[in-house]
């Protein structure tokens, strides 16, 4: 168990109805009946998660299926040389470790970005379940599909997109995923996640503040008039600072993974 976490059984006496509130929301566990999650329930562990620890590490074997119930995670990939791209910035009720059940290690890193708690589940555990329900075997394929379809649409927006059509479309996605019209994240992270730098980020930041889009702090972005910005992520008609980052249509459609509704699985 890497610094940071702390793990302790979930009551086997009845599940809190606010985490089989947050199991319900979670792709995962989408269409299982009440007595099914608390039976899920009933085989979890809740694991405390400090700010700045690190959950798994890429390359570490397959181990635990998390469930964020609380806090926020934040996905890297590392490539050669040392340079690494971030894959999503997760919300409870997201799922994360999943995918590697499948694949035998993780493909990714996860650093907690905020202190927060998850449900987690051992490997022999949530393969049990998976017997035992087949619908979360089913809602897994169906998350990986999707999970893919959103990561063709981000390949897509590096591609064709203008830096602003990139930013607006993270911004409105973070915002749908946390319900709140504020974004907190460090410049850099953000920045990295976009595919651009700080002071182009500031950039646009500026002008969308000068036109009361966003207000921001050093970590936290404030989006007062949301659906302005909706239209910057379709086809903005706001000065974009930094470009495109290649050729081709100007108007794209938001993809699935910036405009969720229900937990995202990782």
């Amino acid at each position: 168990m890497d610094r940071g976490r702390s793990e302790r059984p979930s009551s086997a006496a009845g599940a809190p109805i606010g985490d089989v509130a947050v199991l319900r929301r979670c792709s995962l566990f989408a269409a299982l009946s009440i007595a099914d999650l608390r039976a899920v329930y009933r085989d979890a562990r809740r694991c405390r998660i400090a700010k700045g620890s690190v959950v798994f590490r890429q390359g570490d074997p397959a181990g635990t299926v998390y469930v964020l119930i609380g806090g926020q995670v934040k996905l890297v990939r590392a490539g050669a040389r040392g340079r690494q791209l971030i894959l999503g910035f997760l919300q409870p009720p997201d799922v994360f470790g999943y995918v590697a059940l499948l694949h035998g290690t993780n493909l990714y890193a996860a650093w907690a970005t905020e202190d927060g708690e998850a449900l987690t589940w051992n490997a022999p555990t949530m393969l049990r379940l998976m017997r035992t329900f087949p619908t979360i075997a089913l809602n897994g394929l169906r998350s990986i599909a999707e999970r893919i379809e959103a990561d063709w649409g981000r390949l897509q927006d590096f591609a064709t997109a203008t830096v602003a059509q990139r930013l607006a479309r993270a911004l409105v996605g973070l915002a749908r995923s946390t319900g709140e019209a504020a974004v907190a994240l460090p410049r850099q992270d953000l920045a990295e996640y976009v595919g651009t730098t700080p002071p182009t980020l500031s950039r646009i930041l500026g002008r969308w503040k000068h036109r009361g889009i966003v207000s921001a702090t050093r970590d936290t972005i404030f989006i007062p008039r949301l659906d302005e910005l909706k239209v910057a992520a379709e086809d903005t008609g706001l000065p974009a600072s930094g470009g495109r980052g290649g050729a081709g249509q100007r108007t794209l459609r938001t993809h699935r993974h910036h405009l969720r509704d229900s937990g995202a699985c990782f």
